[in-house]
């Protein structure tokens, strides 16, 4: 019988182990919860400025006087189709 209350001591104290593992883990799992969820927000916030800044170029690209556009063209293409203009029907 002395060994008895020794066995409820232990008992308890595993208990109390357990509980406080399960505890733990519970915080962890909020905690991982939390960041996963601010991560998400982050993303999609920055998301949303990629999108905004992608439509504010295209708008800035819109057809003006003040647009050039340049575009590189291998110089054997530029002399055929200079060839091919100049030329009459029947040369």
């Amino acid at each position: 019988m002395p060994g008895e209350p020794k066995m409820a001591r232990s008992g308890q104290a595993s208990e109390e182990r357990e509980r406080r593992a399960t505890t733990a883990k519970a915080e962890g799992n909020r905690e991982a919860f939390e960041n996963l969820a601010a991560d998400a927000k982050a993303r999609t916030a920055n998301h949303e400025t990629i999108l905004q800044r992608r439509a504010r170029t295209v708008e800035g690209l819109r057809a003006t006087a003040a647009n050039t556009v340049v575009r590189n063209v291998p110089i054997d293409l530029m002399i055929m189709d200079t060839r091919i203009s100049f030329t009459q029907p029947g040369d």
